[in-house]
């Protein structure tokens, strides 16, 4: 979400005219154990570089084998859509930051509403619904709160 507001090409940066969000402070997420940004939000691949997501694909892949690929494969419900939105993830990840677009954010967040859907299903059978529209709604309200 830091790259979709904060990263000065970004199409919601732009709109911002200026405006400084929570989200775009160096020390945000600290309190929930993210380390301190700090770059300047030039771009998307600073951002990705700085926090390691071009290294999340191999991550993956090594928790994976250690429970073995068949294991992952014959999970079902909410865990599949997981496992499965998390590769799917890690596969745009492992692109060169460089070439990033706004699509492309457009489409991280998308998958990230699709996790937290999961997530909250799993939870409940009706909570995931309500988490992704959640998630969709602070965008929409940070939408109105700045005249986006």
């Amino acid at each position: 979400m830091r790259m979709e507001f904060c990263v000065s090409t970004s199409h919601y940066k732009k709109l911002l005219k200026g405006r400084q969000l929570g989200l775009c402070k160096r020390d945000f997420g600290q309190k929930w154990g993210c380390k301190k940004y700090t770059g300047d939000f030039a771009n998307y691949a600073e951002v990705i570089k700085f926090y390691e997501l071009n290294e999340i694909w191999k991550q993956i892949e090594d928790i994976l084998k250690k429970n073995s690929y068949s294991h992952w494969r014959s999970v079902q419900g909410a865990p599949k859509v997981i496992i499965s939105t998390i590769l799917d993830l890690a596969a745009i990840f492992k692109q060169d930051a460089g070439s990033w677009k706004q699509e492309v954010i457009e489409t991280v967040v998308e998958k990230l509403a699709i996790i937290l859907g999961a997530l909250g299903k799993s939870y409940h059978p009706e909570l995931g619904p309500y988490v992704s529209e959640g998630f969709i709604d602070y965008f929409k309200n940070l939408e109105s709160k700045y005249s986006l």
